[in-house]
């Protein structure tokens, strides 16, 4: 399938290492919008929203394309070498899904309790819950025309939007267990990247944060009654 690097044009020693860490495997980089120089204003950090408005690039170029799906990286992965089976061979595909996560932050997630398929040594499970990152994943035409669409006022992060509740979306999203990618600590510290390009979080007033403020319960007590539902299929998505 194809492959997508997302990577600045100030961020070369990354593109470098990326390079490195893939192995000969052919992909195309694109240019990441810099949050640096975004003129943007809203509930997002600057960097945020250049984050998301990349990824958009990406989903409108893979519509454009005509494939059927592609694979996204960022330029701060971590790579095992079952990730190339995985990107080199499509039998193992599902043959419905909007977006497949391969990577992890070892963060406790909710996946549904029994496997949709075995993937090799591997599962794939639906994602419950938030699990936070877009550094690496799959996304199929269907998936990246949905993201588009729930994406264009610029009002969530990316990882917000594919992996909080992909559902409420009516999205497929799957998760690889144990994950081949996770981001690399020592490629990108988020608070330094916050200090260093100067940006600041703009906080939402007057209606748009009263209206966080009334929505805010209601979204609390929906994920303590999913919790409960669904608390045996808690697992943390290791790397491995």
């Amino acid at each position: 399938m194809k492959i997508y690097l997302i990577n600045l044009d100030r961020a070369s020693d990354r593109l470098e290492v990326m390079t490195e860490r893939l192995k000969g495997i052919p992909f195309e980089r694109f240019p990441a919008i810099d949050g640096k120089t975004l003129d943007y204003e809203g509930l997002l950090t600057r960097n945020e929203a250049a984050c998301v408005m990349s990824h958009r690039v990406l989903w409108r170029r893979l519509i454009d394309s005509g494939d059927p799906y592609a694979c996204i990286l960022e330029d701060d992965i971590e790579i095992l070498p079952r990730f190339f089976d995985l990107v080199q061979n499509t039998d193992w595909l599902p043959s419905k899904f909007d977006s497949i996560k391969l990577e992890t932050f070892s963060m406790p997630t909710l996946l549904q309790k029994h496997p949709v398929i075995k993937v090799r040594d591997r599962e794939l499970k639906f994602i419950r819950s938030a699990h936070w990152g877009t550094a690496a994943y799959i996304i199929s035409r269907g998936g990246a025309e949905r993201m588009l669409d729930v994406s264009k006022n610029l009002d969530r992060p990316t990882d917000w939007l594919l992996y909080r509740e992909p559902h409420v979306y009516g999205c497929y999203a799957y998760q690889v267990i144990p994950a081949p990618c996770r981001q690399d600590a020592g490629l990108v510290v988020p608070d330094q990247l916050l200090n260093r390009f100067n940006i600041k979080r703009v906080k939402p007033k007057g209606l748009k944060k009263l209206s966080r403020e009334i929505r805010r319960p209601f979204g609390d007590l929906w994920q303590w009654l999913r919790s409960r539902r669904w608390k045996s299929a808690y697992e943390t998505v290791d790397f491995g």
